[in-house]
């Protein structure tokens, strides 16, 4: 399971050295796509196949739908490999995206089958408002209030 969160820089090529805690996970291979928030999203191989076939029956719906499963599917960098050093690179189209620029951190959270990846302007209000979201939790969701 992916959790944690952390700050790597990207190197002046684009790439992303993943935490060692997380490399176990992505060996077999991994999938980066745009996600919601401008933030990216890594999925290790048996999360991606998941998620795409959940992208594709949207893809049937809405306007709406087809056009946000053309970007998610359309810009997806699929099948790669961590190098021997647990390095990935993050595709142009992609780190333009998230706001990601070369030589400055990313960070990095892992949320269980996923990775979000942050530049970190956006990584502090996201964080912010969950934390903000903490501490009024009974106003967030009611039936998960008193579930902690």
């Amino acid at each position: 399971m992916l959790f944690g969160e952390f700050k790597h820089s990207l190197d002046d090529k684009g790439r992303l050295t993943m935490p060692s805690r997380f490399r176990d996970d992505l060996a077999r291979g991994l999938t980066i796509v745009r996600g919601e928030e401008y933030c990216l999203l890594v999925y290790p191989e048996e999360s991606w196949v998941r998620r795409r076939d959940e992208e594709l029956k949207r893809h049937r719906g809405t306007r709406a739908n087809r056009d946000i499963v053309r970007v998610v599917l359309g810009g997806a960098d699929a099948d790669l490999h961590l190098d021997k050093s647990g390095r990935v690179l993050i595709r142009d189209h992609l780190r333009e995206y998230a706001g990601l620029e070369l030589e400055n951190e990313v960070v990095i959270v892992g949320l269980g089958d996923v990775i979000e990846l942050w530049n970190d302007s956006n990584w502090n209000e996201a964080r912010q408002r969950g934390l903000d979201r903490i501490a009024n939790r009974d106003e967030a969701d009611p039936a998960l209030a008193h579930s902690s």
